[in-house]
């Protein structure tokens, strides 16, 4: 039989616990009751191995010293509005949890790896009151957009305009910055999947804190997306440095998003043509045999050459390419090769670009 614990606390709406807040197995906390408003857990960790229900309440996590709190636990957690209170401490997940609000006061909510389900929003997030998560993690909301005007769903950050209807949009915001050849991206990330996702010319308003930037040049960022192929400069059609925001409008379709410098990616510049970016190469490592191929997008028609090398420079398989204006693929074979390091050079008259391939 489930032991019930209710937070009585004679008629006081709020009960406080110090150093933990534990809910064994087996047991059951009702929260949302006149008798259990507010859980306030001061300089604590919350760990529920039992049965919590959040009600309509609020739960605080008020720090002043010590150890960073943290929520954790063997079973399912969903809090109703989540207040981080923490001010020099960070509020450390160790638990996926569903959350209706998360509500900023002080510190940081420190992702660790693990997932917020974001039922409403993010309240009162700001540089120096946020989440991160430097090994993991994310946020994910989903809303209903149907022709949105500037519509930011969870107040993650990720505002959309669109005339077409996306139907359920799932977003999904991260902190780990993208790593490609010409570098790191800023310490954010959307992933943005609609159920209708063609056509949409939709503009994207990124935004993004300060503490994000990663040592990047904001009045240089621009909008990189990856639908799976290596990640492709979209740029960039507005942005305000000072307002911490990058906009890109005529977008068709969503993935994976994020902002960093044009030299994130390898380029080529095409001599007052416009500059020929070029996707990492995939699959990277690959398998002895497997196709190797590369995403393009060059903003003329040119001839350009594809060749692989060894580690000393010679090449081991080469193919000319005749560019067209736009996003294409090429590719080279590698039957034969035995396992190792090897490199990739994209040349054009105008210059070359060269990078790393492992045959595992």
């Amino acid at each position: 039989m489930k032991k019930i614990i209710l937070m009585l606390a004679s008629v006081v709406a709020t009960w406080s616990a110090h150093a933990q807040l534990y809910i064994g197995e087996g047991a059951l906390l009702q929260a949302g009751t006149a008798a259990v408003s507010t859980l306030s857990i001061h300089s604590g960790d919350f760990i529920n191995d039992g049965v919590f229900n959040a009600g309509i309440s609020d739960v605080y996590f008020i720090s002043t010293a010590g150890d960073n709190p943290s929520i954790s636990g063997s079973s399912p957690t969903a809090f109703d509005y989540l207040y981080v209170n923490t001010g020099a401490q960070d509020l450390v997940l160790e638990q996926d949890i569903d959350a209706a609000l998360v509500l900023f006061v002080s510190g940081r909510f420190d992702l660790n790896g693990n997932d917020v389900r974001l039922g409403e929003n993010i309240v009162d997030e700001n540089d120096s009151r946020h989440f991160i998560g430097p090994n993991g993690g994310a946020i994910i909301h989903q809303a209903s957009l149907n022709a949105p005007g500037g519509e930011n769903p969870g107040n993650l950050g990720a505002t959309i305009s669109s005339a077409a209807n996306l139907g359920e949009v799932t977003i999904s915001r991260t902190h780990v910055p993208a790593v490609n050849d010409g570098g790191e991206s800023i310490a954010r990330r959307y992933t943005i999947t609609p159920a209708n996702n063609n056509g949409l010319d939709a503009t994207l308003r990124f935004a993004y804190l300060p503490h994000e930037l990663n040592g990047l040049p904001e009045n240089e960022l621009e909008l990189w997306q990856n639908s799976g192929d290596g990640w492709n400069l979209e740029g960039a059609t507005n942005r305000d440095p000072a307002a911490n925001w990058v906009e890109l409008s005529g977008i068709d379709s969503f993935a994976d998003w994020t902002a960093a410098t044009p030299g994130f990616t390898p380029v080529i510049e095409l001599d007052g043509k416009g500059t020929m970016t070029i996707s990492n190469p995939f699959p990277n490592p690959l398998q002895p045999g497997e196709r190797l191929t590369v995403a393009i997008h060059s903003p003329a028609a040119i001839n350009a050459q594809l060749c692989l090398t060894d580690q000393l420079g010679r090449e081991l398989r080469c193919q000319a390419l005749r560019l067209l204006n736009g996003e294409q693929q090429a590719g080279l074979e590698t039957h034969g090769l035995p396992a190792g390091l090897y490199y990739l050079r994209v040349s054009a008259a105008q210059g070359q670009q060269t990078m790393k391939v492992v045959i595992q």
